[in-house]
Parts: C-alpha cells; sequence; structure tokens
C-alpha cells in the first residue's frame, strides 16, 4: 500500500511545519491558514494548492485524505487517494438522522470537518473514525457520522447535544 509520509504545512508567510510537529503543539509557532500542503509517496514529492482554506487531513492508516471542501454544497466532504486524487465524493446521509423529507435538506446542511470518535448510540461501543456535519432541518443540530473511509460507507450517527 502506498502512504502518506511527510504531511507539511505552508502559510502565506512562507511559514511550512510537519503536521506531526504541529498536531497538539501549543508551542509550535506556525499560523494559518494553509495556503498549500506537501506530502511524499515513497521518494515521489506531492503539492496541493488551498487557496480556499479547504481541510485536508491524511487518514489513520495514511492511504489518503480527507477533504473537507470550503464551499456551498452538501456533498462538500472528499475521500482522496495518497497522491491526492479524488476516490470519492461523499454526501450528508441525512436519512441516518431519522429525517422525515431527507430531500429537502439543501446547504447549509454540510460537513464540519473531522471529529474525535463518538461512542454508537445503539451499541456504547466507541467509534473509531468519524465526521461532523450541520444538519440545517434540525434547527441547527450537528451529528456525528461514523464512516468506514476505505469504502466511503457512513455506519451510524450520533446526534450532538447542543451548548
Amino acid at each position: 500500500m502506498n502512504t502518506i509520509k511527510k504531511f507539511t504545512l505552508h502559510n502565506a508567510k512562507v511559514e511550512s511545519v510537519l503536521f506531526d510537529d504541529f498536531a497538539g503543539n501549543v508551542d509550535c509557532k506556525y499560523y494559518g491558514p494553509s495556503i498549500k500542503h506537501t506530502w511524499q509517496v515513497g521518494e515521489q514529492p506531492y503539492e496541493r494548492l488551498n487557496p480556499r482554506n479547504d481541510g485536508l487531513d491524511v487518514l489513520p492508516d495514511a492511504s489518503g485524505f480527507l477533504l473537507r471542501e470550503n464551499v456551498e454544497r452538501t456533498d462538500n466532504l472528499l475521500l482522496l487517494d495518497a497522491y491526492g486524487k479524488e476516490h470519492m465524493r461523499l454526501d450528508v446521509p441525512v436519512q441516518m438522522t431519522g429525517a422525515t423529507h431527507p430531500d429537502s435538506f439543501k446547504y447549509p446542511t454540510g460537513f464540519i470537518g473531522l471529529s474525535t470518535p463518538y461512542p454508537n448510540p445503539a451499541t456504547g461501543e466507541e467509534g473509531k473514525f468519524g465526521v461532523k456535519a450541520f444538519v440545517e432541518g434540525f434547527h441547527g443540530q450537528a451529528f456525528y457520522f461514523e464512516l468506514n473511509y476505505h469504502t466511503g460507507e457512513f455506519l451510524w450517527c450520533y446526534r450532538l447535544q447542543r451548548g
């Protein structure tokens, strides 16, 4: 399997930082937004410009990326391969929320970004990988959706508490 190495964020001040050095490091002196991302697959370098300040995260097994586009649409989440090519575009699975008319949900329904895992409400088992989405028809309610990032299948959802 081709895996991503040396994922690096670059800002407009021509500063850069390896993501592994940046994540959770309060002493890191890098200031975003990131206007470009670079990485390697094997020894080959790759880059992606980021003019909209899209959210780009490496998948847990480093086989690709999760891209959250800053665009006004309900399918603003993409799975990319290790080379940065689109593998799959995902739409907010409104039908999982219990909505009575899921076809009526338009923007501003959309993905917010990567999330820390939440427990499955049916089993209590801790989630492994998921994303948050704003669902317009629930008066500004956000949901966590557990995602199998290999298949693009949403497994279950959890309605997040407000406030």
